[in-house]
């Protein structure tokens, strides 16, 4: 089976005419600066309610596993008042920032109560679960 070339013609320039054709249609697509801006359907409220935490994923520069994974949370009633509470890990490393966990106060602000609980913790930590062990609610 033998190609001919371009050079001579032959099936080139119905190929290229066609493609310039294709090409050269009116666009019917709206602009994106046309569209309408539909509401946000989440807003930061984590500074108005308490919740002061950013996240330490370690040393910056060389990213090692551990920096490049996430951490975790959990959302757990710790003090049976029937309101969520919130642990938040870091994964900074024995030399970063301590896990937070807050409590949920009764107008549904948080309070950082991590100092003293045994929670405040400094590592590289992936992930929490919790569960009532005891079944005491």
């Amino acid at each position: 089976m033998r190609i001919r070339r371009c050079s001579r013609g032959g099936w080139c320039l119905p190929l290229l005419l066609g493609s310039v054709a294709v090409g050269c249609h009116s666009s019917t697509s709206h602009s994106v600066l046309e569209a309408p801006v539909p509401p946000a359907w989440f807003q930061d409220v984590t500074e108005k309610v308490g919740l002061h935490f950013i996240h330490d994923a370690g040393p910056v520069g060389d990213y090692f596993m551990p920096h490049i994974m996430g951490s975790g949370a959990a959302l757990f009633d710790f003090n049976n008042d029937d309101r969520l509470d919130i642990y938040l890990l870091h994964n900074g490393g024995p030399k970063g920032a301590r896990n937070r966990l807050y409590q949920q106060m009764p107008d549904g602000t948080f309070r950082d109560v991590s100092e003293g609980s045994g929670l405040d913790l400094a590592g590289y930590h992936m992930g929490v679960a919790v569960g009532d062990v005891n079944n005491d609610g």
